[in-house]
């Protein structure tokens, strides 16, 4: 008779090798309950499970830190080292919210000071909602969440409230080379703040390099306001961006053509221009130049995600203009990526002032090189050479270096293009 089972030979219950088990759960990465049920399987398979449930964090109320301080210090198998696999750390509330400076937010959590210095290997850092003001945040919590980003290769603001824009600038200048930041919002309010107190946040490195910068038009004028406010403080501080991509939404999604008062708007960006002006004014009035080293700001390419600018009268098509007039943005390359949008909708007149401006930009520099990309393909490349033509004539005989450019993203890495037909004009 045949045994009934392997109990009852002594064979050994057959497994499966651990390195087949760790695929099956790095593939359910991004499901929480999966990965719960995952560590309860065997001790074998709890680091792979944990390590991925463990790999984002977000603090955005009192609750989610003492649960987290509950997990690390229980009795359970290396807990203590859970902190050490957040690579993602985002700090403040997922959802919207008006942001008060006397509101008190996760930043004021004396119990998040405990946990800051235990995060060793972050890589991203997220500062969402939440209001970065030296008047309410804990001195030491703000030290302790610049430590972080010194460290890290990522970091993104999301509506980040400060009391100045030179806030900005500090925990920028954290780190001299980081590869990516991100600015899906940031608003500073208007400082009243002592010139002793804004010698604290000086710049900390005084050179920096950012692979790529990722903005909303409005997060990218304070950005170049704290730059120019860093020159007016005679605070020596270089930057260099290898990419800058503006995008039409603040919040990353797409900016529908819907009406608004563009007087407000022209105001908004008049107001900005003349503050601008009173900064360039203010430091050039200094007379100590001797051994000073001037503010600089290099950016190596631009890449303007914008599909509306052919078509319609947007906020981000009227801001675009006005920063390439004010001479805000300023490269040797720029490229605007048109996905989404088709040469039929094309309407030149839309396209007037921005011509104009690109035209006047390309007569100052006739090395500049302008290129306009979308995803199509190579049949519609003619369409696409005939609808750039007529909207952008001015800068199109002035004899600078324009590309018309249908690319796809079929075979490539992640976030990469590559051409499938070009036409230069030039």
């Amino acid at each position: 008779m045949s045994p009934r089972n392997s109990v009852c030979t002594g064979q050994r219950t057959p497994t499966l090798p651990q390195e087949l088990c760790e695929a099956v759960i790095d593939f359910a990465w991004e499901y929480s309950s999966t990965l719960k049920t995952c560590s309860l399987v065997s001790r074998a398979w709890l680091p792979t499970s944990r390590m991925h449930k463990f790999s984002f964090v977000r603090f955005g109320e009192h609750r989610e830190i003492i649960s987290f301080q509950a997990i690390v210090s229980s009795p359970m198998l290396n807990s203590n080292r859970i902190p050490h696999l957040v690579r993602d750390l985002c700090l403040g509330k997922e959802e919207e919210e008006e942001i008060v400076g006397s509101r008190p937010t996760v930043l004021d959590d004396a119990e998040l000071l405990s946990l800051l210095e235990k995060f060793t290997s972050v890589q991203t850092l997220r500062l969402e909602n939440v209001c970065w003001s030296l008047y309410t945040i804990l001195p030491a919590a703000s030290d302790a969440v610049t430590v972080i980003a010194s460290q890290v290769a990522c970091l993104h603001l999301h509506w980040a409230n400060t009391d100045d824009s030179v806030d900005l600038i500090h925990i920028l200048s954290s780190s001299p080379r980081r590869s990516s930041v991100y600015f899906t919002g940031y608003t500073p309010q208007d400082s009243k703040l002592p010139w002793d107190r804004l010698e604290l946040r000086k710049p900390i490195n005084p050179t920096i390099s950012i692979g790529r910068m990722v903005a909303h038009w409005d997060s990218y004028i304070r950005f170049y306001s704290a730059m120019l406010k860093t020159y007016a403080f005679r605070w020596p501080f270089a930057a260099t961006i290898e990419r800058l991509t503006l995008t039409e939404d603040p919040l990353g999604y797409p900016l529908h053509d819907v009406e608004r008062d563009f007087r407000d708007l022209e105001d908004e960006l008049l107001y900005t221009e003349s503050q601008i002006s009173v900064l360039r004014s203010g430091s050039r009035s200094r007379e100590d130049d001797k051994g000073f080293t001037a503010t600089t700001l290099n950016i190596r390419s631009i890449e303007i995600s914008a599909p509306t600018i052919l078509q319609s009268r947007t906020v981000f098509s009227e801001s675009l203009t006005q920063l390439l007039y004010c001479r805000t943005l300023l490269a040797p390359c720029i490229r605007f990526v048109l996905d989404g949008s088709k040469p039929a909708n094309a309407v030149p007149r839309q396209c007037a002032g921005l011509d104009h401006v690109l035209a006047g930009l390309a007569a100052e520099d006739p090395e500049m090189e302008i290129s306009f990309d979308v995803q199509c393909t190579p049949e519609r490349l003619a369409d696409w050479i005939a609808a750039i033509s007529a909207c952008f004539p001015t800068l199109i005989v002035c004899g600078t270096r324009v590309e018309m450019v249908c690319s796809t993203t079929r075979n490539c890495p992640k976030g990469d293009r590559r051409p499938v037909a070009e036409h230069r004009w030039s």
